[in-house]
């Protein structure tokens, strides 16, 4: 376990030593009335109020690099610090959740930018020369806190956001991302254009079927009717990424585009 920063003074709390010691800690605090889940040890505690959220001069300390299981709080040993923030629910985060924070940032029609995984960053660039839309732009910030730097006890999105499991992938930051990824399909019409590695100049350039865009992203837009077509594109990082795939779906189409529904000649382009 990580060493808690260095107080100013003597007054500090200290770590709980087990999560049954957390849970008593938590019943003795000043709490309001608003309900919050602590996902890792079962309890439901309550929000604390500004007095005891105040902290004096105590540094904020780190929690566990490591959890044990997805939705667990790496910071519950440091429940009775004044400056600890409750986790937030999953359940929290609905699609009508994201959809009426997305405020004015909703996207206009033909300006959704979709991709798949592991393209951020080159999406976000791409968009940015093309006057497209991307989840960042919509839900970016405090909804999109480092899984790494946010692990502190006054980020209320660190049992949400948290790391992988025993190297397996955080379902609980999987579950919260893919609801997110679907509002954004919900929100768009018009043209859409989304982005996949796999889309090279001389490949077969099979657009991957899993994942987020397979299985959420994908399915909404077809299944809502108010997309009427969508391109595939590749990277756009070099002359075999630059590759555009016209109406790689339409609307009317039921399946999966494949090789025999590719135009003539795309491998060139």
């Amino acid at each position: 376990m990580e060493k808690a920063g260095k107080c100013k003074t003597n007054n500090c709390p200290k770590k709980v030593t087990s999560k049954a010691k957390a849970k008593a800690k938590s019943h003795a605090r000043d709490f309001d009335p608003v309900e919050v889940l602590h996902p890792d040890f079962d309890l439901v505690a309550r929000a604390p109020t500004k007095g005891s959220q105040s902290g004096g001069s105590c540094e904020i300390p780190k929690c566990r690099a490591k959890i044990d299981h997805p939705g667990e709080d790496p910071c519950w040993e440091w429940v009775n610090h004044p400056k600890f923030v409750p986790c937030d629910k999953l359940s929290k985060y609905t699609v009508d959740w994201f959809v009426k924070e997305a405020g004015h940032k909703k996207p206009s029609a033909d300006k959704c930018l979709f991709y798949t995984n592991g393209l951020s960053d080159i999406a976000k660039a791409y968009a940015r020369s093309e006057g497209l839309t991307t989840i960042w732009n919509i839900w970016d910030g405090v909804l999109m806190p480092d899984k790494d730097k946010g692990n502190v006890i006054t980020n209320k999105m660190r049992c949400i956001v948290g790391p992988d499991v025993g190297g397996s992938r955080n379902s609980v930051r999987q579950k919260y991302f893919e609801t997110m990824s679907t509002a954004m399909a919900t929100l768009c019409s018009g043209h859409v254009t989304f982005m996949d590695r796999n889309l090279k100049k001389d490949t077969y350039m099979r657009v991957k079927q899993a994942g987020i865009w397979g299985h959420q992203e994908f399915p909404t837009l077809r299944s809502l009717g108010k997309v009427s077509s969508i391109d595939a594109i590749g990277m756009f990082t070099s002359i075999d990424t630059r590759v555009r795939w016209p109406d790689w779906w339409k609307k009317g189409m039921n399946t999966w585009p494949n090789e025999a529904t590719k135009p003539a000649g795309l491998k060139e382009i």
